[in-house]
């Protein structure tokens, strides 16, 4: 009778630790700046500062001082590099009591018709199959500029890469290696969220998101002999990983399939300075 109420409670126990292992919240820590964080799309100045996370198979790292937010995120999976380039790439950061009042980042925008007409019919091959070094610095000529989305579910603003709002990003594209870098001003955030609470010591939720793909805009374009595109998404989703130490940040891992979005989600806790 003992031993058959030890296996129920050994049960039991293993059964609620598999419960919150499962749903055990994906969590960063923020380190500070000292003055060496560049938004130059290198990862070196990150280094030993970023995290693998082997499920989403991406790396990424996260900074601040008193007055900005600092972002990194590497990847090597070529199915995410064709998807942030062509699709377009959703970042957007939340905190508690905000209000459903958003702030968001959208950069790249995704690649239109009209982008791939400037391309050349040379370039289109080249862009579609995971844009190159060439493909590459023609795309930095066409994308000068972002969207910031908020604070309104619906509202949008376009901005020059080169602003007067203190945003800086920067993607730089290898054929083995994406990142993506920006850094945001506080300040903006919380104009956003029209809060005075927000401080160092308040914790931030961030989202990453490639845009949905349109199946419908896809069929139409492929009737009409047009190239495909995407479409802006929401700043929804999910996702958990775990931590590795060592290793390329962003290493090649299983490929994500072709249709399937990239969403991430972590919460992040910000430095002070010792």
């Amino acid at each position: 009778m003992y031993k058959f109420k030890f296996q129920h409670l050994l049960f039991g126990a293993l059964s609620i630790t598999i419960l919150f292992s499962g749903c055990k919240q994906n969590v960063l820590q923020s380190k500070w700046n000292e003055g060496k964080i560049f938004i130059d799309g290198r990862y070196s100045d990150w280094q030993p500062g970023l995290t693998f996370n082997e499920k989403s198979n991406i790396g990424i790292g996260f900074g601040n001082d008193s007055s900005n937010l600092y972002i990194c995120l590497t990847s090597s999976d070529q199915q995410l590099m064709r998807q942030v380039m062509g699709r377009g790439f959703i970042l957007g950061i939340d905190i508690p009591g905000a209000k459903r009042r958003q702030f968001g980042i959208n950069y790249p925008t995704g690649v239109s018709d009209l982008d791939f007409s400037q391309f050349g019919r040379n370039q289109q091959s080249k862009s579609m199959s995971g844009f190159d070094q060439d493909t590459r610095l023609r795309f930095d000529d066409i994308h000068t500029e972002f969207i910031l989305m908020g604070p309104g579910k619906e509202d949008r603003q376009i901005l020059p890469l080169e602003n007067d709002y203190g945003v800086e990003i920067k993607i730089s594209r290898t054929r083995r290696q994406l990142v993506y870098e920006t850094k945001i001003p506080f300040t903006l955030m919380k104009d956003y969220w029209q809060t005075d609470k927000f401080n160092l010591q308040s914790d931030l939720i961030v989202i990453f998101k490639t845009a949905e793909l349109d199946i419908a805009a896809m069929r139409s374009r492929a009737d009409t002999g047009g190239m495909p595109g995407g479409r802006s998404g929401g700043m929804t989703g999910g996702g958990r990983g775990g931590q590795r130490g060592g290793g390329r940040p962003g290493g090649q891992g299983m490929q994500r399939p072709l249709l399937e979005s990239f969403e991430f989600r972590t919460k992040v806790i910000l430095a002070n300075p010792e």
